[in-house]
């Protein structure tokens, strides 16, 4: 059995909200607001089918995707390779999420996390196991892309949100 962080319902409610900056707009027009405006900027982590899948359509270089192939299974699977998998049931948390996510950002090469189950959430280790500056990027569905400039106050962000959440075994 493995621990996992069970996400509440009023938890939910504050994550539904981008935790960072929404970018809208067509895939091309993201990419291109990303390049502009976070050009000097390191991506530790793109969360999701479609931003990796964009991400690469457009050579935008990060240190490690997490995906669950849910979504433009083919064109991933052909230029990433995988490192690890992580089982993640659906509205929670693995613990094991920050050890892994820790090795796969350390290897800096475009490695990818293989989510059996839902990968939207692991969008609060990426950020917590990530370096003050970086950032992680992730979808917001039927919005839009975000970017979290990860800082003290997202950390903090995180870990209130693991620390009020139903702690499970699985």
């Amino acid at each position: 059995m493995n621990l996992f962080y069970k996400i509440k319902e009023e938890q939910r409610k504050k994550l539904s909200v981008p935790i960072g900056l929404l970018i809208r707009g067509a895939p091309n027009e993201v990419a291109e607001k990303i390049k502009d405006n976070y050009k000097n900027k390191d991506i530790s982590f793109c969360i999701g089918d479609f931003v990796t899948n964009n991400f690469l359509a457009h050579n935008i270089k990060f240190k490690a995707a997490v995906v669950d192939f849910k979504t433009e299974r083919k064109q991933i699977l052909s230029e990433l390779k995988f490192c690890f998998k992580l089982f993640n049931p659906r509205g929670h948390v693995n613990a094991e999420a920050w050890n892994v996510l820790k090795v796969a950002v350390e290897k800096d090469d475009g490695c990818i996390v293989f989510v059996d189950g839902e990968e939207d959430l692991l969008a609060l280790p990426a950020i917590e196991v990530s370096e003050n500056g970086n950032l992680v990027v992730y979808g917001q569905p039927g919005e839009g892309t975000v970017v979290v400039e990860v800082n003290d106050y997202y950390k903090k962000f995180v870990r209130e949100i693991i620390l009020s959440s139903e702690i499970v075994f699985l």
